[in-house]
């Protein structure tokens, strides 16, 4: 559990927390099974923090900082996190169903097995993230940056008009029912039959993919 000290700073602000966190720069929160469900905690520095478990739902997460903080098994569902950081952030089984990501960095990332469902990640950048076993039913994702993620992820009904997939190992994610509109599969390994249900009506797409699939 959060200790009631922790806690106690985190109610007086984001001025007082992030004061705090810049003149004790050695130390790293403890949030862990913090009940915040609801908060307004736009800005706050949460960088280093521990998040497991934190009910995080329907926040303002706008323009916070995650950076390297554990949130495995952290619930944010339905939240605002536009512009916030997760570079390094732990997001190992975290629920992420309904977030607003849109401009979000998440760059290496290790987000295996989150639920991504119906989030929206429209211009997030996700370079060398770890998105094994990953569920983005449904979720927005034009123009995400994918360049050196890994990329094991159930993408059915979602998104992905202009997004960056170059060079990246596809082999084992489902693109049934997926928008692919000027996605760019160059030098991505990917399967035929990874595409069933999807409409490939994009003529440089469907060039990039027979480039791939003839090789």
């Amino acid at each position: 559990m959060a200790p009631s000290l922790d806690l106690n700073m985190l109610r007086r602000g984001s001025a007082a927390w992030n004061a705090w966190r810049r003149e004790t720069p050695e130390l790293k929160p403890n949030l862990e099974r913090a009940q915040l469900e609801g908060t307004d905690l736009y800005g706050f520095d949460f960088s280093n923090t521990n998040l497991c478990h934190a009910d995080l739902r329907r926040c303002d997460l706008r323009r916070v900082s995650f950076s390297s903080a554990d949130l495995k098994s952290a619930d944010l569902y339905g939240s605002d996190a536009r512009g916030a950081d997760f570079t390094s952030a732990k997001l190992h089984e975290a629920w992420l169903n309904r977030v607003d990501l849109r401009g979000a960095n998440l760059e290496r990332a290790a987000c295996r097995e989150a639920k991504l469902r119906f989030a929206d990640l429209r211009g997030a950048t996700l370079k060398g993230a770890d998105l094994s076993y990953v569920s983005m039913l449904h979720a927005r994702l034009i123009y995400a940056d994918f360049t050196d993620s890994k990329l094991s992820a159930y993408l059915a009904g979602a998104d992905l008009s202009y997004a960056v997939l170059r060079g990246v190992d596809l082999l084992h994610c489902d693109f049934r029912e997926t928008t692919l509109v000027g996605t760019d599969f160059r030098q991505a390994k990917v399967r035929w039959d990874s595409f069933s249900e999807t409409q490939l009506a994009d003529p440089e797409l469907m060039k990039q993919l027979e480039a791939i699939w003839n090789e």
